[in-house]
């Protein structure tokens, strides 16, 4: 019992009944306890049986509908319609497998049932209780109605302010909600003029705001990040070391801070208590097989984090964060084929564009209908890129694609390779099969890993190869495989 009060997760089942199981629930009923809030006056109350009014006078007013109708707005974004092979699957008479699967699927001790019996309880008792949930399960599926037997909720989309402005009219008689003026703020770009700042905060009824908090731990602005803005991961770090990597691109400073942090605790400096540094912290982050001790440097994952945004791009993905990308900064009008970076640019473009060049070094094309290939810029012979783009004097010459070395018979047009590319490299090209359109699209592969995926934990040991001095890998790997003390 004390175990799933505990709610940890990340336990063993079965541990023995120690303090940890009783101090964990009562630290969470503690934290999760309201014993003073506002009311609507302002005035803080710690009174019991007001802060239970208050709740109740709050939801009630909030979840009350009024007698608005709604129009139904048919837009481009709604689901698609279901084949009659899924309508059959989906009315299709359950199993008793089905319900199995279901039940063991859920997490055993999290929130019980209304009858306090939590998941796990069935599953233990699935050899005794099994037919009788079957049972259950069928008669809910065969009368719908009976869900009212365990299912008291109610789900409503709740109208509640209206508002003046056109397009959120529109957007309220389509959604069926309304929005909150005490909820909603307005965040203006710095150059909007202080009158039509206070025109339209008149006109809206909102109040003005200098952010909009943070969504995955960072701010929502339009600015690049901050030091500040990274405080909270520097106080994260130093109050659980060991709660993992990052994924979003920091700044040096805060990076260095992090550092500090880890080799702080990796010494055992506390408080005022110092310790020698025995071995240079460059040296510890190195990887094994080159003589440090593998610590991650965040300099290094931060550009592999980066770099699985840049592939993204690079690898022609088509989502909507690329295709906000490209019409920003795709300048040249050429699908990022070359990118660049200008000093008003936002910060995130500016380190795509310093680590661009580097994964077209582990990038290269494995040609499917060659209308994506430029012969020139990109990397699809194994010999890597033809020549220098600086070389080429003919301006058409430079748009060539692979597909354009065909001919009609979509056979390697050899009269025109024999016309601006050497034999050596002739016989390269025309050991590969030549594009066809029923090979579909170019795919872009990435050379560090066996099958051409991505992933940043392959592109982390490229950065570390890259920079780290070799020296006699063959020998610390015979080091760490030895079987004595890893500490001496």
């Amino acid at each position: 019992m004390w175990f799933q009060r505990s709610r940890s997760k990340w336990l063993v089942d079965g541990d023995q009944n120690t303090k940890y199981y009783h101090i964990k629930p009562t630290q969470r009923i503690r934290s999760n306890q309201i014993t003073l809030i506002k009311d609507a006056n302002g005035l803080w109350t710690d009174k019991a049986e007001k802060i239970g009014k208050l709740f109740k006078d709050f939801y009630q007013d909030l979840f009350t509908k009024d007698l608005d109708t709604y129009q139904w707005l048919d837009t481009v974004n709604k689901f698609p319609n279901l084949s009659a092979e899924v309508m059959a699957k989906l009315n299709s008479p359950i199993d008793n497998g089905e319900v199995k699967k279901a039940l063991f699927n859920m997490a055993p001790w999290k929130a019980p049932d209304p009858d306090s019996f939590p998941a796990g309880f069935f599953q233990k008792s699935w050899s005794m209780m099994g037919d009788n949930m079957c049972n259950f399960i069928q008669k809910l599926w065969n009368n719908p109605a009976s869900i009212k037997e365990v299912n008291q909720t109610e789900l409503i989309f709740i109208p509640k302010v209206n508002l003046p402005t056109q397009v959120l009219d529109k957007f309220c008689n389509t959604s069926g909600q309304r929005v909150s003026n005490e909820k909603t703020r307005v965040l203006f770009y710095k150059n909007t003029p202080k009158h039509s700042r206070r025109e339209l905060i008149g006109i809206s009824g909102f109040k003005e705001a200098n952010e909009l908090g943070k969504c995955l731990g960072m701010p929502i602005t339009g600015r690049s990040p901050k030091s500040k803005d990274f405080n909270h991961i520097l106080e994260n770090i130093r109050n659980k070391l060991s709660t993992g990597m990052l994924v979003i691109y920091l700044l040096q400073k805060c990076i260095k801070e992090i550092h500090k942090i880890q080799r702080n605790f990796n010494w055992g400096h506390k408080d005022e208590e110092k310790h020698i540094h025995g071995v240079n912290w460059k040296t510890i982050m190195h990887m094994k097989q080159v003589g440090g001790l593998g610590f991650c440097n965040l300099n290094f994952m931060n550009k592999a984090c980066l770099s699985k945004l840049v592939w993204k791009l690079m690898s022609g993905e088509n989502n909507l964060w690329s295709q906000v990308v490209k019409a920003k900064y795709d300048r040249e009008n050429n699908n990022l084929v070359t990118v660049s970076a200008k000093p008003n640019d936002s910060g995130l473009w500016k380190q795509i564009d310093n680590i661009w060049p580097v994964l077209q070094e582990m990038a290269y094309w494995d040609i499917g209908n060659g209308n994506s290939v430029s012969i020139w810029k990109d990397c699809w012979l194994k010999s890597g890129h033809l020549i220098n783009m600086e070389e080429i004097n003919s301006s058409a010459l430079q748009l060539v694609k692979v597909s354009d070395l065909v001919d009609i018979n979509k056979e390697w047009n050899l009269s025109l390779l024999h016309s601006f590319l050497d034999m050596e490299t002739i016989e390269e090209i025309t050991a590969i099969h030549p594009p066809r359109d029923y090979h579909g699209e170019d795919a872009c592969l990435w050379k560090g890993t066996a099958n051409g995926f991505f992933t940043i934990s392959n592109a982390y040991n490229h950065t570390c190869n890259v920079t780290q001095d070799g020296g006699n890998t063959k020998s610390w790997k015979q080091i760490w495989r030895s079987k004595v003390p890893e500490r001496i």
